[in-house]
C-alpha cells in the first residue's frame, strides 16, 4: 500500500486528494476494502462525479463475481488434458517469431509463397499424363482403371466356371473329417475342348454312373506345392508353360483345363508331375519371371514319385513393377525451373515492394509528424515569449517594486490577484531578496483565483535557482507532478532603482489536458508528453494512461527508432518521439497520426500485387499443361515402350510424330530396338549352345572326379590290403597247427574213453606236453591278428562315416588318428609322426568331408617324403580369428612335413583343379582343390606355405559352428 500512498498525496490542508485518473488497481483495493478511510472517501467522491470511473468500477465488480463463480467450477479431465496439450508447431513458431507484428506487406508475400508452394506440389504429384489420356478417350463407353479398382466386379471376358483349387477337397464330403482313412473322391465332369466346364456339385456327382476314384488311404495326408509366377505377356507365355508341363509328364488335376485363363491378367494351373521333373519345371518357369512356391499339407496322398502343384501365372503384378516412377520427373524439373525464374522473382519483388511501400508510408508520416513536432516546439517558444512579455510589464510597475522592497505581502497578493485573472498562467509567486515567499496566487481546477501567504512556516526559493538568476536575468525550467500536467516555470529577478535586487518572481503555466486538447484540435493529432526518463505525464487520449510506466521507455534508449506503431482502440497509429526544451529542462513529446487511410491504400496495393501473382500462376499452370502435352507426351510414350520392351517377343517401334529432337530420338529408339531384338535372338542361340556345353562340361567333370576317386581309392585299398595281409597271413598259417592240435586232442580224448592203458604212450607220441604249451600261444596270436583286422576295418568305417552324412560333433584328434591309422602301411618304419595336441572343442561339421581333407593333406605329405622323414601335427583352439564376430571359437590344425617342398610358382597353383606335380597316372590334381572347397563350405580357411628342400606346412582353420545349412551334401572326392 506504500505505492498507493505516493499516488494520493496530501494537500496543503492535510486532506487526501485523488488524481483525476484512477487506476484499476486502486479501484480493486476499494472493492476489497483494503483502503484507509481518507483514501476510500476520496475514491468515492471521484467515482460519484466520473462516468469513466463508474464504468471501470462496474467492470471490476463483474470480473470479481465471475472469478468467484469460476473458483467453484471444476473442469473435466479431457478439457484439462486438451489445455495442457502442447500447441502445434506452426502456432508455436508464429508466437516465437511475433508474426502478428510483422509488416503487412511481408505477411502477404509469405502467404503468396505458401500458395505457390501448394500449387507446385499439386502439379508435381498429379498424374497429368493419365488425366489427359482419359480426356482423349471421348469415344469409349467405359473406362476401367485396373490399378485403382479393388472390387471383384470387373469386366467379365468369359463365363467363370466353378472350380476348387484342390482336387481332393472338392470330392471329400463334410463327414470325411471323421473318417480320414477312407476319403471318397467324385469323378469330375470332363472339360470341353474349347470352353471349361464347371465342376458338378457333390450331390450330382454322387448320381453319376461312373465309379468314383479311390485315393490311397493315409492317416496324415500328403503335400501340395502352391505358388505364383509373376510374368508379362501371358498370351504368349501361357501356352508355352502348358506345353512344357505336358512335355515333363504333367497331367491335369481338378475340374478345369490346364492353363485356364482365370482372369484377363492371370492363368490357373492345377496338375500332377513326376517329382524328378519338379526342379526342371522350376528352372523353366524362372526364365519368365519370379517364382514363389510353398509346401502345404494335403488330405490326399499321391503315389510314390508323383507330386501335386497349383500355381497362377499373373501379369498385373509384373506390369506394376515395370512401371516404376522415375527418381526425377522431367515435369517436376520444368515446374521447378518455371517457379525459380518466374514465380519466385515475382513473389520476391512483390514482397519487397510491399515492405518498401509500407516503409515509404511510414517515412512520409514520420516527416509530417516531425513538422508538427516543430510546430509544437514553436508553440512552446511563443508561450515562453508571452510569459516574458507579461513579466516585463509586471516588473515595470513601481508599486510592485516598492511593496517588494517593503515586504508588504498583502498588497502584493492583491496586485497579483488582479494580474492573474487576465493572464493565462496558473500560478504567480513573489519572493523577497533573501528568497523568502511573500505571497502566492494560483488558479484551482475550477479556474477560481486563490492565494497563499505563509504565516508560521517560511517557504524559500531554491538556493540553486537563486544563484543562477543572480548571474542572468531569468531561468526557465519544467517540473513533472502526479496530476497529469507539466509545470512550465519562469523565475525572474526584480530590480529597483540603481539595479538593486528587491526580490524574485515565479511564473508557472500548466501544460495539462486542456492545453494538450487544444493542440490536438489544432493539429488533428494525438499527443503524449514524457518526462526526461520516458514516463508519460500528460496525454490527449485517456487510454495512454492505462499503459505501464515503463511501456514507452524502450523507445527512449540510445539508438532506438523514434518512430513506432501503436493501436489506439483498434485504430493503427504511427507515433514519432520528438525532444523539447523548456529552459534547462529537457522533455519529450510523441505525436501520433492515424494510419487507417494508409493501411487501406496499402491493402489495395497488396490486392493488386496478389492478383498479378495469381494471374502469373494461372498462366504458369496453363504453360505446364501445354508443355506436358506437347513436349513430354512423346517422352512418356518412349518410356512406356522401353518398359514393355522386355515382355515383347519382337522389336518394339514407336511412330514418329514430329521432326524435332524428340522425333530424332524416336527414330534412334526404333533402330536400337531392332538391333536389340536381333542381338537377343542371337543371344538365345548362344545361351542354348552354352547350356549344352556346360552340361557336357559337368559330365566330364563328374567323370574326372570319379576317376580321382578311383585313384585315391586304389591307393587307399593298396595300403589297407597291405595292412590286412599280415594279420590275416599269420592267422591263416596258425590254422594248420590248430587243426593238427585239435585232431590229436580229439584222438587222445577218444583213447582215454575207450582204451585208457594206451593213453600215456599216445600222449608221448603226440607230444602232448608241447601241445599244451604251444596251443595258448597260437590262440593268442590269432586273437591279436583278428583284433588288428577289426581295428583297420573300424578305422576305415570311421573315416568314411557314410551313415553320418549330416552335421554332427566330432573330435579333431580322433579324426587325425583314424586317418594316420589308415596310412600306417606307408608310414611304418619310414616316417616318424610328432603329435602336439592341445585341448580343442568339438566341431560341428560333415565328418566324412573333414576326414577326406585330412586324408588328402597327410597322403600328400607322406608321398612328398622320399625315404625317411618327419611329420608334425599340432592343434590349437582360437577364440577370435581375423576380427570375426563369432565368439564361439575356431579350431586350427597344422600339418607339416620334411619333404622336398615346393617353389612359389607351384605353391600358387596347388588349389587349382587338375593341377598336379605327380607323374601320369599317379594323380588327378583334384585332391587339394576338393579339400579347399570343403573347408570353404564349412566357413573355414586353408593356408599353405612351403620352401624347397625344407618341407611344406598346411594350416586348416575351421569354425566350431560353421555357417552351412543342415542338408544332405553332395559327396565329394
Amino acid at each position: 500500500m506504500a505505492q498507493q500512498e505516493n499516488k494520493i498525496p496530501l494537500s496543503k490542508k492535510n486532506k487526501r486528494e485523488i488524481s483525476p485518473f484512477i487506476g484499476h488497481e486502486l479501484l480493486y483495493d476499494y472493492l476489497t476494502g483494503t483502503l484507509d478511510h481518507e483514501r476510500r472517501s476520496a475514491v468515492e467522491d471521484h467515482v460519484k462525479f466520473s462516468r469513466d470511473a463508474q464504468l471501470d468500477l462496474g467492470k471490476i465488480e463483474n470480473g470479481q463475481k465471475y472469478a468467484e463463480r469460476l473458483a467453484d467450477t471444476r473442469v473435466s479431465e479431457p478439457i484439462i488434458s486438451q489445455i495442457n496439450a502442447p500447441s502445434s508447431y506452426l502456432t508455436v513458431l508464429m508466437q516465437k517469431s511475433n508474426f502478428d507484428k510483422w509488416p503487412q506487406g511481408l505477411k502477404w508475400g509469405l502467404e503468396a509463397l505458401v500458395v505457390v508452394g501448394v500449387i507446385v506440389t499439386l502439379l508435381s504429384v498429379t498424374p497429368w499424363q493419365k488425366v489427359m489420356q482419359l480426356g482423349n478417350l471421348t469415344g469409349s463407353k467405359e473406362v476401367i482403371l485396373a490399378e485403382v479398382s479393388k472390387t471383384e466386379t470387373a469386366t467379365v471376358v468369359q463365363e467363370t466356371p466353378e472350380f476348387v483349387d484342390e482336387g481332393a477337397k472338392e470330392a471329400v464330403p463334410p463327414v470325411a473329417e471323421k473318417t480320414p482313412d477312407k476319403p471318397a473322391a467324385a469323378t469330375p465332369a470332363p472339360a470341353a475342348p474349347t470352353t471349361p466346364t464347371p465342376a458338378a456339385p457333390a450331390a450330382v456327382a454322387a448320381k453319376q454312373d461312373k465309379p468314383a476314384e479311390t485315393a490311397p488311404a493315409a492317416a496324415s495326408g500328403g503335400f501340395l506345392y502352391r505358388g505364383e509366377i509373376v510374368a508379362t505377356n501371358i498370351e504368349s507365355v501361357g501356352p508355352k508353360v502348358t506345353d512344357k508341363i505336358m512335355e515333363l509328364g504333367g497331367r491335369k488335376a481338378g475340374s478345369v483345363e490346364l492353363g485356364w485363363k482365370k482372369t484377363p491378367t492371370s492363368m490357373y494351373y492345377h496338375f500332377t508331375i513326376p517329382e524328378a521333373k519338379y526342379q526342371d519345371l522350376l528352372n523353366y518357369l524362372g526364365t519368365y519371371g519370379k517364382t514363389k512356391f510353398s509346401k502345404e499339407k494335403h488330405p490326399r496322398v499321391m503315389p510314390d514319385g508323383i507330386i501335386r502343384l497349383i500355381f497362377t501365372l499373373d501379369e498385373s503384378k509384373k506390369v506394376k513393377t515395370l512401371r516404376k516412377k522415375p527418381k526425377r520427373s522431367l515435369r517436376t524439373i520444368l515446374i521447378i525451373w518455371f517457379v525459380l525464374f518466374s514465380v519466385v522473382p515475382l513473389a520476391f519483388v512483390t514482397g519487397y515492394s510491399m515492405i518498401k511501400y509500407e516503409k515509404a508510408i511510414d517515412h512520409e508520416l514520420s516527416q509530417r509528424l516531425s513538422g508538427n513536432a516543430r510546430e509544437v516546439e514553436l508553440i512552446l517558444a511563443d508561450l515562453l515569449t508571452s510569459i516574458q512579455q507579461k513579466r516585463d510589464r509586471y516588473v515595470r510597475d513601481p508599486s510592485l517594486v516598492y511593496h517588494m522592497a517593503e515586504g508588504d505581502s498583502g498588497t502584493i497578493r492583491n496586485i497579483s490577484s488582479q494580474w492573474i485573472k487576465t493572464d493565462n498562467i496558473s500560478s504567480l509567486t513573489f519572493f523577497n531578496r533573501e528568497g523568502r515567499m511573500l505571497a502566492s496566487v494560483f488558479k484551482d481546477e475550477k479556474e477560481n483565483v486563490r492565494s497563499f501567504v505563509p504565516v508560521q512556516d517560511a517557504v524559500f526559493l531554491s538556493a540553486k535557482y537563486m544563484a543562477q538568476v543572480k548571474d542572468q536575468r531569468e531561468i526557465s525550467l519544467a517540473e513533472f507532478g502526479d496530476k497529469q500536467k507539466v509545470n512550465l516555470i519562469l523565475i525572474s529577478k526584480i530590480t529597483g532603482a540603481g539595479g538593486r535586487v528587491v526580490g524574485y518572481m515565479e511564473q508557472v503555466m500548466d501544460l495539462n489536458k486542456t492545453f494538450v486538447g487544444k493542440i490536438k484540435s489544432r493539429l488533428k493529432l494525438e499527443l503524449i508528453f514524457f518526462s526526461d526518463n520516458g514516463q508519460a505525464v500528460v496525454a490527449s487520449h485517456p487510454d495512454f494512461y492505462l499503459y505501464k510506466k515503463d511501456f514507452f521507455r524502450p523507445y527512449f534508449r540510445p539508438g532506438a527508432e523514434p518512430f513506432f506503431d501503436l493501436n489506439v482502440r483498434s485504430t493503427p497509429y504511427g507515433f514519432l518521439i520528438y525532444p523539447l526544451n523548456w529552459g534547462i529542462t529537457k522533455f519529450y513529446v510523441a505525436l501520433g497520426a492515424s494510419k487507417s487511410e494508409a493501411k487501406a491504400v496499402l491493402k489495395n496495393v497488396n490486392y493488386a500485387f496478389i492478383s498479378v501473382v495469381g494471374a502469373v500462376i494461372v498462366l504458369l499452370v496453363l504453360t505446364i499443361l501445354v508443355t506436358s502435352s506437347w513436349v513430354l507426351k512423346p517422352l512418356y510414350e518412349l518410356v512406356e515402350a522401353l518398359q514393355s520392351f522386355e515382355s515383347q517377343e519382337q522389336a518394339v517401334t514407336i511412330p514418329v510424330k514430329n521432326d524435332t529432337e524428340i522425333g530424332l530420338l524416336t527414330e534412334s529408339f526404333n533402330e536400337m530396338s531392332k538391333k536389340i531384338w536381333v542381338a537377343r535372338s542371337d543371344l538365345r542361340k548362344k545361351i542354348t549352345e552354352l547350356e549344352a556345353a556346360n552340361k557336357e562340361l559337368k559330365d566330364t567333370q563328374t567323370k574326372l572326379v570319379h576317376s580321382a576317386k578311383m585313384v585315391s581309392l586304389g591307393q587307399l585299398v593298396a595300403g589297407v590290403a597291405h595292412e590286412l595281409n599280415n594279420p590275416i597271413g599269420f592267422i591263416y598259417s596258425n590254422m594248420t597247427h590248430l587243426k593238427e592240435y585239435s585232431e590229436r586232442l580229439i584222438e587222445l580224448a577218444e583213447v582215454a574213453e575207450k582204451d585208457p592203458p594206451k593213453l600215456p604212450a599216445l600222449k608221448e607220441e603226440y607230444e602232448f606236453d608241447y601241445i599244451v604249451k604251444d596251443l595258448p600261444k597260437l590262440v593268442a596270436s590269432c586273437q591279436d591278428g583278428a583284433r588288428r583286422t577289426r581295428d583297420i576295418v573300424l578305422g576305415l568305417r570311421n573315416f568314411s562315416r557314410l551313415e553320418e552324412a549330416k552335421l554332427q560333433e566330432i573330435d579333431v584328434h580322433q579324426s587325425l588318428d583314424t586317418t594316420l591309422n589308415l596310412l600306417q602301411g606307408e608310414i611304418k618304419n619310414r616316417i616318424e609322426i610328432h603329435r602336439q595336441y592341445e585341448p580343442t572343442p568339438l566341431i560341428h561339421c560333415y565328418a566324412s568331408q573333414v576326414n577326406q581333407v585330412f586324408m588328402n593333406i597327410l597322403s600328400n605329405a607322406v608321398q612328398a617324403i622320399e625315404g625317411s622323414g618327419h611329420i608334425w601335427i599340432s592343434t590349437s583352439a582360437l577364440k577370435d580369428y581375423k576380427g570375426s564376430k563369432d565368439k564361439r571359437g575356431w579350431v586350427q590344425v597344422s600339418i607339416q612335413d620334411s619333404g622336398k617342398g615346393m617353389s612359389a610358382d607351384v605353391l600358387e597353383k596347388i588349389f587349382d583343379p587338375f593341377f598336379t606335380t605327380k607323374g601320369v597316372g599317379q594323380g588327378t590334381g583334384l585332391g587339394l582343390s576338393i579339400s579347399y572347397g570343403i573347408v570353404q563350405n564349412h566357413g573355414g580357411e586353408i593356408q599353405a606355405r612351403s620352401e624347397v628342400g625344407v618341407g611344406t606346412e598346411f594350416i586348416v582353420i575351421i569354425p566350431v559352428y560353421p555357417p552351412i545349412q543342415e542338408k544332405n551334401p553332395q559327396p565329394m572326392s
